[in-house]
C-alpha cells in the first residue's frame, strides 16, 4: 500500500516538475530569440508596404499564433476540443488583424513624415521648380514612407494618368485627415493655379499645431490609459496566479462544461472591457 502511494506521489511530482521545466524552457527560448523575433515581426509590420499585400506571410504568422495558443492551452490542461476551436478561430482572424495593424502603423508613420516632406515641397516650389520637379526632389530627399507614395504618383503620371488623379490616389491609399488636407490642397492648386507654397505652409502650421494639441492630450490622459491597461490585465494575472496557487480548482474549472462556459464568459467580458476602454481613451483632434 505504501509503495503504491509513493509511486502516485512520485508520478504527481514528476508531472509538476515536467510542467515547470516546460515553462522554463519556453521562457528561455523567448529570451534567447527575442531580438530575432522582434526583427521578423517588424518586417511583417513593414510600414512602407501599404500597397503590397502578402497574404502568405500573414497566414504564416497567424498559424504561428494559433500553434502558440494551442500549445499554451495544452500546457494549461485545457480541453482538447476547446483548444482546437480557439486556435482555429485565431488562425482565421489573425491575418486580418495583422493587416489592419500594419495599415495603422503605415498611417501613423506617413503622418509623422508629412510636415517635413511638405516643407521640402514648399521650399522647392518657392525656389521656382515646377510641381513635378518638386515631387521628384521629394522622392530623393524625403523619408521612405512619403517618398514611396510620391514615387507612385510620378509613376502613374508617366503612365498617362493626370497629375490630379495620381495625387488623389495618395488620399485614397493613406486615408488620413492630414493626407486628405495636404494632397487636396495640391490638387486644388494644380486645377486653379493658386499659390501652392503659401497653402502648404499654412497646412504645415496647422498640422504642427494639431500634433502639439494631441501630444498635450496624450500627456493629460496618460494616467487614465495606464489605469485602463492595469484593470484589463488584472483578470489574466489573477487567473495565472490562481493556476499556480490552487491548480486543482483551476483545472476543474477548465475541464468541466460549466467552468468552460464561465471561462468563455469571462474572456468575452474581458474583450468588451478592453474595447470600451480603448473607445473611451481614443483621441480625436
Amino acid at each position: 500500500m505504501e509503495n503504491w502511494y509513493i509511486k502516485i506521489m512520485a508520478s504527481d511530482a514528476w508531472i509538476f516538475v515536467s510542467h515547470q521545466l516546460t515553462w522554463l524552457s519556453l521562457a528561455g527560448l523567448a529570451i534567447a530569440f527575442r531580438s530575432t523575433a522582434m526583427k521578423w515581426f517588424q518586417l511583417v509590420l513593414d510600414r512602407t508596404q501599404v500597397g503590397v499585400t502578402d497574404d502568405r506571410q500573414d497566414r504564416i504568422l497567424g498559424g504561428g499564433a494559433a500553434v502558440g495558443i494551442f500549445s499554451f492551452f495544452l500546457l494549461m490542461d485545457l480541453n482538447l476540443i476547446f483548444s482546437m476551436i480557439v486556435s482555429t478561430i485565431v488562425f482565421f482572424i489573425a491575418p486580418s488583424i495583422i493587416r489592419k495593424r500594419r495599415f495603422k502603423l503605415y498611417q501613423s508613420s506617413f503622418d509623422a513624415t508629412l510636415v517635413e516632406s511638405l516643407s521640402t515641397i514648399s521650399s522647392s516650389l518657392k525656389a521656382g521648380l515646377t510641381l513635378k520637379d518638386s515631387l521628384v526632389l521629394a522622392v530623393q530627399n524625403c523619408p521612405p514612407v512619403f517618398g514611396a507614395e510620391v514615387g507612385r504618383v510620378l509613376k502613374d503620371y508617366r503612365f498617362g494618368m493626370s497629375i490630379d488623379e495620381a495625387l488623389d490616389g495618395v488620399r485614397k491609399r493613406v486615408q488620413t485627415q492630414n493626407a486628405n488636407i495636404a494632397f487636396g490642397a495640391l490638387i486644388i492648386g494644380t486645377q486653379l493655379g493658386g499659390k501652392i507654397p503659401e497653402v502648404l505652409s499654412r497646412i504645415v502650421a496647422t498640422i504642427r499645431e494639431a500634433d502639439r494639441v494631441e501630444g498635450r492630450l496624450r500627456a493629460l490622459t496618460a494616467q487614465g490609459r495606464a489605469q485602463g491597461v492595469l484593470l484589463c490585465s488584472m483578470p489574466v494575472l489573477i487567473g495565472v496566479g490562481m493556476y499556480f496557487m490552487d491548480r486543482p480548482k483551476m483545472v476543474y474549472m477548465m475541464t468541466t462544461t460549466v467552468g468552460q462556459v464561465l471561462l468563455g464568459l469571462v474572456v468575452f467580458l474581458e474583450f468588451v472591457g478592453i474595447f470600451a476602454t480603448m473607445k473611451v481613451m481614443e483621441l480625436e483632434v
